[in-house]
């Protein structure tokens, strides 16, 4: 037996932020300016990376104006670092919706997501994300996230809605929501009616050596414990966690 999905548990307002950080950065990618290192984008991100290079803002810092949604989308499908940076009082901090990028020591807060991987085969590693409403959103698929800290989001910690990424060595916690939540989201119409957020489940994630405490609930996967969850969790700490055979 299949679990059952669930409906309307995730923030509506995340929903709607990756929402249109999807179409966004669809829309972008296909108009880059290539010869452009930096380009600003007035009404969605201050600074947009497409060049496969080193970006090292040495401690500076990025906040989002008026009309602004994104502090750095980084775009590039090749080898971008993104280092050193401050971001403030964006809706998303940074977008990493390119592939093979590189995104470390970056300190986050104030935002309705610290940051959204939205690509594939990326790394994200020795970065900040606290005081959001959610920490880590990893959407995409194949990536690395490792020895982040995501600590007092007012949602989750990190979130997983993508496949076979790998989770592990980062520190999730006193978020008021789950510390590490893995789980699909999908919006769907149906009888005239609008359904914002139906879980169903995200596959093949290895969850592994992460320090989550203090969370509403530290660590959670929609899943059934009878038939075998479809994401691997090991030797991480924690206090709590649903279902009862997450390790």
């Amino acid at each position: 037996m299949k679990p059952s999905r669930r409906h309307g548990i995730l923030n509506r307002t995340l929903f709607s932020t990756l929402a249109f950080l999807t179409v966004t950065v669809d829309v972008n990618s296909r108009t880059a300016v290539a010869q452009t290192q930096i380009v600003p984008r007035a009404r969605q991100a201050v600074l947009t990376l497409r060049e496969n290079r080193t970006y090292d803002f040495r401690g500076g810092v990025v906040r989002c104006q008026p009309g602004q949604q994104v502090g750095i989308a980084a775009e590039s499908a090749g080898n971008l670092t993104l280092t050193n940076v401050v971001i403030e009082g964006c809706e998303v901090g940074i977008v990493s919706a390119g592939s093979g990028s590189k995104v470390f020591a970056a300190d986050i807060s104030n935002a309705t997501v610290c940051m959204l991987v939205a690509g594939a085969s990326s790394t994200i590693s020795h970065n900040t994300a606290s005081n959001c409403i959610y920490g880590i959103v990893v959407a995409g698929r194949e990536n690395t996230i490792t020895d982040n800290e995501s600590n007092d989001n007012i949602a989750d910690g990190i979130l997983v809605t993508g496949d076979a990424n790998v989770i592990t060595g980062n520190q999730v916690l006193r978020n008021r929501g789950v510390g590490i939540h893995i789980v699909r989201m999908v919006a769907m119409t149906g009888e005239n009616t609008f359904v914002p957020l139906l879980q169903d489940l995200a596959t093949d994630n290895v969850l592994q050596g992460n320090n989550a405490a203090d969370n509403s609930v530290d660590l959670e996967e929609f899943g059934d414990c009878s038939v075998g969850l479809p994401n691997t969790w090991a030797d991480n700490q924690f206090r709590t966690r649903r279902p009862d055979c997450i390790r």
